[in-house]
């Protein structure tokens, strides 16, 4: 039987190789990527099987581009809603509802420049809701690269957008007594020790399992998060495996959660069950912050401050204590010291003094 053919075709338009397993292979390269070639590879049976891949994906190299970036972003959410947590999916899809699709739609993905982005973003008022639009269009067209529909990321190209840092505003010592003295008797009492004490994000604190606490080794493993999506909650596991830790509780933490698990066994709750609920037994919710914390706040005359300034206020306290910034990060979750430093570096004791007693030494 006759060989096909081997067809020469000109550079830019791939090539078909055989591979060590007697297999063919089309291969078109797509790109550059760090120096580095990017390609686009189909291995086929049969010679002919992969002058064909080669055709086909050549064809859609070039259309590709033309595709209205309206759809390709309707085709890269629902890839986003297969593969990444709920929060994510919606977080992406009312930038791109909101800001991204009615700004850029109309255009085709291959027509987008930095200029246009960088002008469109200029649009748009609001510092985080800016930079939520240059993140979600720029993940959207980083996808576009892996896929072969464009060769680069036109995003990459702007400086990502900043938003204003939120003003830090930790509870003092004597309201932090206040709060634990209040609340002594609620059923969310340790939840409040242990923000206090370590800093637990609320999502991590509802996250929680007593299967997470091991009594005798007087341990706490953070492992999860829980998360509210369009009224439902989710468990899903923490964004960076390094926030994952395991804390050595203390006397007061121990005596909370005892108390805590007691009320549990009380009230017939399972031992693999969230250790904070509603008194229904319900998997806590965004609307804690309205039912619970506001009140309570405006009950001791304290000014309000959202959950998370206990999180400021633990790194505040542990900082003051002269705890090492190395471990008052992994207590906190934070995948590296420099995060910490940047956050709360204001509250780590004697820093500007150090500073002015090296200078001293070493200048005079």
């Amino acid at each position: 039987m006759a060989r096909p053919r081997k067809r020469k075709r000109a550079n830019g338009k791939g090539t078909v190789y055989r591979t060590s397993d007697g297999r063919y292979r089309a291969e078109i390269v797509i790109g550059w990527v760090g120096g580095r070639r990017r390609r686009k590879v189909r291995t086929c049976r049969t010679r002919k099987e992969a002058y064909d891949a080669l055709d086909e994906l050549l064809a859609r190299q070039e259309q590709a581009p033309d595709k209205g970036l309206d759809d390709f972003l309707r085709g890269w959410l629902a890839i986003v809603k297969r593969d990444r947590a709920p929060s994510t999916h919606l977080n992406y899809s009312l930038s791109v509802k909101n800001w991204v699709a009615p700004g850029l739609g109309h255009l085709k993905v291959g027509e987008l420049t930095a200029l246009e982005i960088d002008q469109w973003l200029s649009g748009i008022e609001n510092a985080p809701t800016r930079r939520a639009a240059y993140l979600t269009l720029s993940a959207s067209l980083g996808y576009a690269v892996r896929m072969g529909v464009i060769l680069s990321n036109p995003c990459s190209l702007l400086n990502a957008p900043r938003a204003k840092r939120k003003e830090i505003n930790p509870f003092s010592e004597s309201e932090v007594t206040s709060i634990l003295v209040e609340t002594e008797q609620h059923r969310l009492h340790a939840a409040f020790v242990l923000a206090f004490a370590f800093g637990l994000r609320s999502g991590e604190l509802w996250g929680l399992h007593w299967a997470d606490i091991d009594f005798k080794a007087e341990t706490l493993a953070v492992r999860r998060q829980a998360c509210e999506v369009a009224g439902r909650v989710h468990l899903k596991d923490l964004k960076n495996a390094k926030t994952a830790r395991t804390i050595h509780l203390t006397g007061r933490c121990l005596e909370a959660l005892y108390e805590r698990r007691k009320a549990a066994v009380v009230d017939l709750f399972s031992a693999d069950e969230p250790v904070f609920t509603t008194g229904a037994g319900y998997v806590l919710r965004s609307n804690f912050s309205n039912r619970t914390w506001k009140p309570l706040l405006k009950r001791l005359s304290i000014a309000h401050r959202g959950f998370h300034h206990t999180r400021h206020t633990a790194a505040k306290m542990l900082l003051a204590d002269g705890v090492p910034l190395n471990e008052v990060s992994f207590i906190l979750g934070h995948s590296n010291p420099s995060t910490t430093s940047d956050v709360y570096g204001e509250f780590v004791p004697g820093m500007a003094g150090q500073a002015t007693e090296a200078v001293r030494k070493r200048l005079g």
